[in-house]
């Protein structure tokens, strides 16, 4: 199956970032998921002919890519490279360092069909010039850690010095920032429990404040994935449905959703023709992701409610 260039609609509900979204609510929303075309135009950048794309983050970046690969592939998407640098527990202050010291502290993954990015192999350490410099990247995903998303002072100056050391490499990639999720209600994390006294809404709300605040209007930054309002409105129906035992890190239907994200979000392709489906996914929960996500690209902060569906 080739991709078509009817795919106008999805591609203008893509969300610009430069476009200022503070007066959207983070609270759910009444309106019904559905697939209302777009009639404004987006200025974010998309990929329709082919993405050398890299992930930077820690272990839920890294597992955030596990259907990726697979996605693009049952969907035509042509010419699709993945890398994964990640380390794990980590933050944009992490990574500014790891990025301007060039030391060997992180792992890079180059996921395919066959072999998932997997955050229980942390072996052969490699530095960032040597990622950074490994393919001429399009384009960068960059993730804030979750215990930081809502402290101020983990983004400034972190953030900007993190785009300037990836520019130093990869001076013509554009680079999106990935809104992470809350944790799920009952995790046990000090990260939760200390940060956002174990609360959903405060880790998400923070989340989406520090992203407003912090990010949005940063230059370097070329979009954002709003991937916390994705789940968030999952959760509505489905609760918490998306994380494994440990309460931290997402599971194959996760995985999934968030890889939908990235795809609508990167490409401005739609997704009505995906027919790949992860064994054990919950195919209602995949349809509604589906219709989600061009609503939340066109309001990504605003959480919709799905749970009378």
């Amino acid at each position: 199956m080739k991709l078509l260039k009817k795919e106008l609609a999805w591609a203008l509900a893509v969300c610009t970032l430069i476009v200022s979204l503070a007066g959207c609510s983070s609270q759910p929303a009444t309106s019904p998921a559905t697939t209302t075309p777009v009639t404004e135009e987006s200025t974010m950048p998309v990929f329709k002919d082919g993405m050398d794309l890299l992930a930077i983050g820690h272990s839920n970046t890294c597992m955030s890519t596990y259907e990726l690969c697979k996605i693009f592939d049952n969907l035509g998407y042509e010419n699709f490279n993945l890398g994964v640098l990640w380390r794990g527990d980590s933050n944009f202050k992490v990574h500014t360092n790891l990025a301007n010291t060039n030391q060997a502290g992180v792992v890079y993954h180059k996921p395919t069909l066959e072999k998932f990015s997997d955050p229980a192999d942390t072996e052969n350490l490699t530095n960032y010039r040597t990622v950074l410099k490994d393919r001429e990247w399009d384009a960068i995903v960059i993730y804030q850690g979750g215990p930081a998303l809502g402290d101020e002072g983990a983004y400034d100056p972190y953030l900007k010095n993190l785009i300037r050391a990836i520019k130093r490499y990869c001076p013509n990639a554009k680079i999106y920032y990935g809104i992470m999720w809350a944790y799920p209600t009952d995790s046990k994390t000090p990260g939760f429990v200390d940060n956002y006294g174990a609360d959903q809404m405060t880790m998400h709300n923070a989340a989406i404040e520090m992203t407003k605040k912090m990010v949005v209007g940063t230059e370097g930054i070329d979009g954002i994935i709003p991937l916390a309002t994705l789940i968030q409105s999952l959760r509505t129906k489905y609760g918490e449905a998306f994380h494994v035992a440990d309460r931290v890190h997402i599971n194959t239907t996760g995985s999934y959703v968030v890889g939908l994200m990235w795809y609508a979000a990167l490409t401005g392709l739609p997704l009505d023709e995906l027919s790949y489906l992860p064994s054990g996914v919950n195919s209602q929960i995949a349809q509604d992701a589906k219709a989600l996500i061009p609503q939340i690209l066109k309001d990504p902060y605003t959480i919709i409610d799905i749970s009378e569906e």
